[in-house]
């Protein structure tokens, strides 16, 4: 699954009610693994790890976790390495969107 392979980079996310939304995602990364587990990253260094399911009929991301702005069930829309996340779902209803991008490895600090 394409999920796992590289990283990806939470680098923009956006909620009409909160114009500073942004700062609680872009710092972070994620690993996937196809055990259908991922860790968050932030500067190369794991920060919390979790569980994480994919709803194909929904296209519905669901992920688990202790991250309070990551931790919630996402909608989907993909275009390859680049998917936006949505919080519209019927358990998530934030309105929050984030861009995830992928990139084969973690930035050099």
């Amino acid at each position: 699954m394409y999920l796992s392979s590289g990283y990806w980079h939470m680098n923009m996310a956006f909620q009409p009610s909160d114009t500073t939304v942004h700062h609680n995602y872009q710092s972070k990364w994620l690993k996937f693994r196809e055990d259908q587990t991922f860790d968050i990253l932030i500067k190369g260094k794991v920060v919390n790890s979790g569980r994480w399911n994919w709803d194909v009929v929904k296209n519905e991301l669901y992920l688990s976790c202790n991250d309070p702005y990551i931790n919630n069930t996402w909608a989907v829309t993909d275009r390859g390495m680049v998917m936006i996340w949505k919080g519209n779902t019927a358990i998530n209803v934030t309105g929050i969107q984030v861009r995830v991008v992928n990139a084969g490895a973690l930035p050099k600090e």
